[in-house]
């Protein structure tokens, strides 16, 4: 399969291939009345959170109420057009030589039973709003789909790539649009070095997984040369300026050096201690570990920079300290974990141990029926910035979230208390 095959497909693959409210690609795909598809599991789910003995629920997507049939959401008929579709891109991406796709088997994901207490829907205590910028469209200050958040050190501005219109944008801390630059390929995420410069994951740009812009969008750079079989999503950089960059083509890591060359990869398709399902984003802890949202295996992983892992947590669900396919992750000058666990429509705060410390952000579906957070970072004045996407709807949320009282306790030495009482 040439290289304008292998786009051709992936292009089908994300557009027409992909369930709006897991992100992955269909297992099982219903249809909708209103001819709206999604997985069968995801469907199950969302009727038993909201809507389980109602008999009806409103389409995700254009809100088109569907009545459910005597059989359930099981019942609903299959979209044997999407499937015939999969099966035909199937064989057809088969004949690409050593290349490992993203695509979950059906017994990776389970739907949750109807009879799940689900907790993120109960009533709770309102977020701590101060200022929301960004609104959905297509002129030059406004996203579809925001994907990748940083900030600048260099100038406090907010960067956000939008992956839809491949363009990204700049704002101040307070919200105020400056301006904004298309690029020529797919863009992901985005991270800003230290010299202001905007690093760039791109697919589509050639062999390249990396792409430097000035923050007027003159390409500065483009880095890696084997790279048109990978499908990079996520990239943050070390204290060194060294680029991390996560692969869901081929479920790895890749660390580069300063240079741009490629040191380190790391990981592979699966469920085990060294292996990620679809590793959407990325960040680094203030010692340089990777921390990683394994979305697909719904866990938090953190790494050394040569692969070793550190430690992992995180389960399936809905209760506090579970996740439901996590996307992006920052920390804060504590090392504490912010992860936007999408599918829970909410962000949790963690420890660097996986201790649960609370939820900044709660129940997003408010904003909409498949609104979700997807991805955070902080501002320079320690405001939890929290990218929501949807149906229509993509905005960037900002929340006050009271760092310091989550400020690590040191433990005192046995040296320590003995000459302190005496």
């Amino acid at each position: 399969m040439t290289m304008a095959d292998s786009k051709f497909v992936d292009k089908i693959q994300e557009s027409f291939l992909s369930c709006s409210i897991c992100f992955q690609p269909f297992i099982r795909p219903k249809a909708l009345p209103c001819l709206h598809t999604f997985c069968e599991g995801c469907l199950w789910d969302y009727v038993a959170s909201r809507f389980e003995g109602t008999g009806q629920f409103p389409c995700p997507l254009c809100r088109q109420t569907v009545y459910l049939p005597p059989g359930g959401v099981e019942a609903l008929p299959d979209n044997h057009f999407i499937v015939g579709l999969e099966d035909a891109v199937s064989a057809y991406d088969s004949h690409a030589p050593n290349i490992q796709h993203s695509s979950m088997k059906e017994d990776e994901r389970k739907p949750l039973l109807p009879s799940t207490q689900v907790n993120h829907y109960s009533p709770v205590s309102s977020n701590n709003l101060v200022r929301r910028f960004g609104n959905y469209g297509t002129r030059s200050h406004e996203l579809i789909q925001g994907t990748g958040i940083a900030v600048s050190k260099v100038t406090d501005d907010v960067f956000i790539s939008d992956s839809f219109q491949n363009k990204i944008l700049c704002y101040s801390t307070s919200g105020i649009f400056r301006n904004s630059f298309a690029c020529d390929c797919l863009i992901r995420d985005i991270a800003v070095t230290k010299g202001g410069t905007i690093l760039v994951a791109v697919s589509q740009a050639g062999n390249a997984i990396l792409r430097e812009y000035t923050t007027e969008g003159r390409l500065l750079a483009s880095h890696g040369s084997f790279y048109s079989q990978e499908n990079p999503y996520g990239v943050t950089l070390t204290r060194k300026n060294l680029a991390v960059v996560t692969g869901l083509r081929q479920n790895c890591i890749h660390v580069f050096t300063q240079h741009r060359k490629l040191s380190q990869r790391f990981g592979t398709r699966g469920r085990g201690r060294n292996h990620f399902i679809s590793p959407y984003h990325g960040t680094m802890t203030t010692n340089d570990d990777i921390v990683v949202a394994d979305s697909g295996n719904h866990r938090i992983k953190i790494h050394k920079l040569n692969g070793e892992l550190l430690t992992e947590f995180g389960k399936h669900g809905t209760k506090p300290g579970q996740l439901f396919y996590p996307m992006g992750v920052c920390v804060d000058k504590y090392d504490n974990i912010y992860v936007a666990d999408a599918n829970n429509y909410r962000v949790q705060a963690f420890s660097k141990t996986g201790e649960c410390l609370g939820m900044p952000v709660r129940n997003t579906y408010e904003y909409g029926m498949d609104v979700k957070p997807v991805n955070v970072e902080f501002s320079s004045d320690n405001v939890l910035l929290v990218i929501l996407r949807g149906s229509k709807f993509c905005q960037v949320h900002a929340y006050m979230w009271n760092i310091e009282a989550y400020k690590p306790v040191l433990k005192s030495t046995w040296k320590e208390l003995f000459f302190c009482c005496n």
